[in-house]
């Protein structure tokens, strides 16, 4: 883990991906992108968890269909985002981990989390217009304590940032995503089913890979699979960026 950008650009991409997917509804371009390669995509993703594989595959069959008319194509991805994550009215899943662990919003987990950004130095702009402990929002944080990671002037900081990595992930992701993975899989259309699938089995790899690091258990160097992709996931322009500051 420590120095291996290959392997922290791939996670990182990842959980900007989701990001971007759980925002806003994904534009022409970005579902353009994620159409680009696709075997070899559903091949790597596979060889690291087989779930990660099969939603890829899933989310490959959905692009295919309209790959001539992105414009088409994005329309129905937006009809699927709208009422799964936003409404009008109730949407059919709210992805804010208090919901997920205390059955209302605004709960204790969001509280922990507003003190886990305060405590390492991150904060959240006002464009963001959904809780620190919603779904987009986490997988930020994530992003951004990689991107510390790999912008580290030696090894004992890098090791820093990926124990918060490690503590993140066990205290928040791990305790409900499953859950919401499996909700989008059961309430979303073709292609959230498959992020659905997309999202949990990152996550496992993820739990796989962190699980010695972390306050809980002092980290070491461990070895993972390498990745076989090669370039980033998307190149489409991405959701705004909270501001981010070293501690």
């Amino acid at each position: 883990m420590i120095g291996d950008r290959e392997l922290s650009q791939f996670r990182r991409e990842y959980y900007e991906l989701f990001s971007v997917l759980f925002l806003r509804e994904p534009t022409a371009e970005l579902l353009t992108a994620l159409g680009q390669n696709l075997e070899a995509r559903v091949e790597a993703a596979a060889a690291l968890h087989p779930v990660l594989g099969e939603g890829w595959r899933e989310v490959g069959q959905f692009l295919q269909k309209d790959r001539e008319n992105p414009k088409d194509l994005a329309a129905k991805v937006t009809d699927e985002f709208t009422p799964l994550l936003v409404g009008p009215g109730i949407p059919k899943i709210t992805p804010c981990e208090s919901l997920y662990l205390t059955g209302t919003l605004f709960g204790a987990p969001l509280v922990q989390i507003r003190n886990f950004m305060r405590r390492i130095g991150i904060e959240k702009r006002e464009e963001w217009p959904e809780p620190e402990d919603h779904i987009a929002f986490t997988c930020d944080i994530m992003r951004q304590l990689i991107t510390q990671q790999e912008s580290s002037a030696n090894p004992d900081e890098e090791t820093q940032w990926l124990n918060l990595q490690g503590d993140f992930i066990k205290a928040h992701l791990s305790r409900w995503v499953p859950r919401f993975g499996e909700d989008l899989e059961k309430f979303g259309g073709e292609f959230y089913q498959g992020i659905g699938k997309m999202v949990r089995g990152f996550l496992e790899f993820e739990k796989e890979i962190l699980a010695d690091w972390g306050s809980e258990k002092p980290a070491h160097l461990i070895q993972v699979k390498e990745s076989a992709f090669k370039g980033p996931l998307f190149t489409a322009e991405t959701a705004d960026e909270p501001g981010e500051e070293s501690p």
